[in-house]
Parts: structure tokens; C-alpha cells; sequence
């Protein structure tokens, strides 16, 4: 077995031991579009039927976060944890890109050798299943969002990494998406495009489809509905740390893709 393993997975919410279900855990605003000056609210959330809000993550489990636009970064606020979200805000000053993100502290879990498979499952696991023992993992998520401020469409800020451990970045501008639009993405590790992962692109209920990344760490994907899009990726390498035999980073991003050009409206 490879030192490094990798798999694509929807993104875990291991707040509950041991992990039942897969959940992607995503930040998104509640409008991917709004005019300059005004502020947006963002919703921090886990769930297996993105976008559906389910579990509200805990504000203290924030190891660090913000929102960029126009090569300045200001804060994003916590309103409150509410039933099915954490609610964050952040103001909008002038028009642009605005990426915002969140960086969860490490945590940890430790599974018996008969929930190892059932884990992988749950995970898409796709690489051979390791031989039965110990499991103590080491996992941090990484989410990031992109919301169009005003008049966006000068702005290719969104392509510039904004230093997460494990990363997915538009190549090309991310606002005004279209159906039948192509996307690319890279996926950067530690700001090194990393390729040979799978990355999953989930529409709503629809099956979610994968795409993985070239040597450059690109990933292509057709644009074949309107609405929100989650992008999720998941890196997990033999760890050599003292008590762990695993270490992983999960990371989403979301963004808005509208109807295509010329069409009516419903």
C-alpha cells in the first residue's frame, strides 16, 4: 500500500461516534448575488443532501476564517449558532468577487476494525481497503463559498487561492456561470497543485459525478443545471505522528451556476 492514499468523498460530519452517515460540510450565503454596501449572511452547515441545512457546527470549532474582495480581507462575524446552521456575516463595501471561507480545528476519531468498511463506504473510498487494525484519524475540513458583489464581472480574484490546506480554486471567473458553461478547477495542497484525486460535484438531489485531477491539478466539469453546486475533495495519507494512523483534509467550495443564457424564466 502507497504511503499516501488518496479518496474522494462527500464530506464527513464525525461529531457523532462512530460515523453513520456521509455529510458534506459547506458554508454558502444565502444569496450568491447582492449589491455593493450592503451585507450578506452566510450559513455553515453539515448535511448528506446539500443544500439542505442539517447540523449547526460550533462557533469554537472555528480555527480561522474571512472574506476577501477587493485584495482586502475582513472578518466574517458569528451571529449565532442556529438550529440547523451557524450563522456568519460578513459586509460588503464595494463591488467584486468576495471568497469567503472557514477553517475548522483538527479533531479526531477512532474506529473498531469491524466499522473500518463501513467508514470507507460511507467515504467512496477509492482505494483498496486496509488490511484490518487500528484506526485513529486526525481529520481538519477546510470550506469555501463565492458570492458576486455589485458589478463582478472585471474581477478574477476568485482564482487566486486563499491559503487553505487543501484547496479548490476556478480557473476561470466563477460569477455569471451559465448552464452548459464548463468549470475548471484546481486543487492545490499547501498551494501545490496535488493531482490524481478524484473531486465530486453534487447538484442538489441529483448523483453527484467526479472528475479527477491531471498532473496540473485541474478537474473539468459540464454545467448541466442551475442552482447551488458543491464541489468536495478528501485527501487521506498514512499519518507518522505518534498515536495516529491517519490524517485527512476535507474541503468543499460552492458556487452559483444560473439559467442558461437567452432562456425564459419559469
Amino acid at each position: 500500500m502507497s504511503k499516501a492514499l488518496h479518496l474522494v468523498a462527500v464530506v464527513i460530519s464525525l461529531t457523532f461516534a462512530p460515523p453513520a452517515l456521509a455529510h458534506d460540510t459547506w458554508i454558502a450565503p444565502r444569496a450568491f448575488f447582492t449589491e455593493a454596501g450592503g451585507t450578506v449572511r452566510f450559513d455553515a452547515t453539515s448535511h448528506d443532501a446539500f443544500p439542505a441545512l442539517d447540523f449547526a457546527i460550533a462557533p469554537d470549532r472555528i480555527a480561522r476564517s474571512g472574506l476577501r474582495l477587493g485584495g482586502q480581507t475582513r472578518p466574517l462575524v458569528v451571529r449565532r449558532r442556529a438550529a440547523k446552521s451557524l450563522e456568519l456575516e460578513a459586509t460588503l463595501p464595494i463591488s467584486g468577487i468576495a471568497v469567503a471561507w472557514i477553517e475548522l480545528a483538527p479533531r479526531s476519531l477512532e474506529l473498531t476494525p469491524d466499522k473500518v468498511a463501513e467508514y470507507l463506504k460511507d467515504i467512496a473510498w477509492a482505494g483498496a481497503v486496509p488490511a484490518a487494525g487500528r484506526w485513529r484519524e486526525s481529520y481538519r475540513k477546510l470550506m469555501k463559498t463565492i458570492v458576486a458583489v455589485g458589478e463582478a464581472s472585471s474581477d478574477r480574484s476568485a482564482a487566486e487561492p486563499v491559503g487553505l490546506a487543501l484547496e479548490l480554486v476556478p480557473i476561470a471567473p466563477a460569477s455569471a456561470l451559465h448552464v452548459g458553461d464548463s468549470l475548471r478547477l484546481r486543487l492545490l495542497k499547501d498551494g501545490r497543485p496535488l493531482g490524481g484525486l478524484p473531486v465530486a460535484a453534487h447538484l442538489g438531489a441529483t448523483p453527484r459525478r467526479f472528475a479527477t485531477t491531471n498532473a496540473e491539478g485541474e478537474a473539468r466539469f459540464a454545467l448541466d443545471g442551475p442552482g447551488p453546486w458543491l464541489f468536495a475533495a478528501t485527501e487521506l495519507v498514512r499519518s507518522t505522528k505518534p498515536g495516529l494512523e491517519w490524517e485527512s483534509l476535507f474541503t468543499t467550495l460552492t458556487l452559483n451556476v444560473d439559467a442558461a443564457k437567452g432562456s425564459s424564466p419559469p
